[in-house]
């Protein structure tokens, strides 16, 4: 505690006299050490937290001399470098320079969360999910949930989204938010008490609706553009795949890692692999179908995480026309520009089959289970998840391969996880993800 005393003091000290040395702007300092460093929050941001007239005397007495523009502040009954208002949105800082506040400078791409709740923008909430108005027509979709989970709630929400798209003000949808992770996915807690309550036909139920919330966010009447950030996990990343397009901040980490917990993507994250990394190839007419769906089972099967938005395009979870961004502020306000361009002449897609490749690829697939068991990559438990992976990416093990629609692939992988979530094995590897946070192998 006294050594984090000691470095915050000479921290925010320091910071204090290095203007108007480096900047005159204490702006310029706080985002430069969010936006260089990561950090939370700026030193001038921190110090308002922890109260700036209350600390001066006491961080000089410690050996940290303050500015002196700092203590000339305070004697002016300024007690903050920020200054809000009664809603709590910032809208003015402290100016050395000018003597007193100045207005801060709005930045067109940036759109706040919490400045949209201090302006009442908020259109509709339900606790998890919230839909607020970011102007021109735009809205936006937060996830509230704890760490953005998946619950029904948030189903509940992303359907009101739809219905909201198709009135007649409103010309596109963002899904995203400014909170740390883009969403990890179903709430595993929330899944084991629904079927305790409903049994199989509930979880069958929430399953099948989390399908066609994604399949309707991907067919819906106006733009939907996806702007995800840092963790897109299991369900968080069909989520992602869910929209017409994608705006992705540099810094994602993207996957489909519901084996490791013992069941299988079922929110169409198989399904929407199989159309845009298979879907291509076979529509062209080529009969190297194999390294795709190879692709998409390896993504699946060994849980691979991508450590980029640039990995992330390479394991197909984003196209080459989706777009990456480099600062992360400016993520949703680049994510509702791309969408309003995309309004101006948007016609809706019609619904694609996707390719089954059949029993040829589903033995290959397999073959390559056997081989990792045998090596001892692989657990008993772990080849029979991706045998039901295996059969779902290949269209169910047709004796022929052939185009199918949506809805068998979606039937598939909800025959799929729920035969795993009966599994005992599988159910131990849920309960050792919520009492551990880390995955069990057995």
């Amino acid at each position: 505690g006294e050594f984090l005393w000691h470095m915050h003091a000479f921290y925010l000290a320091y910071a204090s006299n290095r203007v108007p040395e480096i900047t005159e702007s204490i702006i310029n300092i706080d985002n430069a050490q969010k936006w260089g460093f990561g950090h939370e929050m700026g030193p001038f941001e921190i110090w308002d937290a922890i109260g700036v007239a209350e600390t001066i005397d006491v961080f000089e007495a410690a050996g940290y001399p303050v500015a002196q523009w700092v203590k000339d502040m305070v004697a002016k009954g300024n007690e903050t470098f920020y200054q809000a208002n009664d809603s709590g949105k910032v809208i003015g800082y402290y100016s050395p320079q000018a003597g007193d506040y100045v207005p801060t400078e709005h930045d067109p791409l940036v759109i706040a969360v919490a400045d949209l709740q201090a302006d009442g923008k908020q259109v509709w909430s339900n606790g998890d999910g919230t839909i607020y108005d970011i102007g021109d027509g735009a809205l936006l979709w937060e996830f509230t949930t704890k760490q953005q989970t998946i619950t029904q709630g948030f189903i509940d929400a992303g359907y009101q989204a739809i219905d909201l798209l198709e009135q007649p003000e409103w010309k596109a949808l963002v899904i995203g938010h400014d909170h740390e992770r883009f969403s990890i996915g179903a709430n595993l807690m929330d899944v084991l008490q629904g079927i305790q309550e409903t049994g199989i036909e509930g979880l069958d139920d929430y399953i099948k609706r989390l399908q066609y919330l994604t399949y309707d966010l991907k067919y819906a009447p106006k733009p939907v553009v996806v702007a995800p950030s840092n963790m897109a996990l299991g369900g968080g990343a069909e989520m992602v795949m869910a929209g017409d397009a994608i705006v992705a901040h540099m810094e994602l980490y993207i996957g489909l890692v519901e084996v490791g917990v013992g069941i299988l993507p079922a929110g169409g994250g198989c399904k929407e692999l199989v159309r845009r990394l298979v879907n291509p190839v076979a529509a062209s007419g080529s009969d190297d179908l194999l390294a795709p769906l190879q692709k998409a089972f390896e993504n699946i099967a060994t849980a691979k995480v991508a450590e980029s938005a640039k990995q992330a395009r390479d394991m197909g979870f984003l196209s080459a026309t989706d777009k990456i961004v480099m600062n992360r502020d400016h993520l949703l306000g680049e994510a509702k520009a791309f969408a309003l361009g995309m309004a101006a002449s948007y016609e809706p897609k019609a619904p694609e089959q996707i390719y089954a490749a059949g029993r040829d690829a589903y033995s290959a697939m397999i073959l390559a289970v056997e081989g990792f068991k045998e090596g001892g990559y692989a657990t008993d438990h772990d080849a029979l998840i991706a045998s039901k992976v295996a059969k779902i990416l290949s269209g169910g093990a047709l004796s022929q391969p052939q185009w199918l629609s949506q809805d068998v692939f979606f039937a598939l992988e909800r025959q799929g996880f729920i035969e795993l979530f009966m599994e005992p094995k599988s159910q131990e590897r849920m309960m050792y993800m919520l009492q551990n946070n880390k995955p069990l192998r057995n």
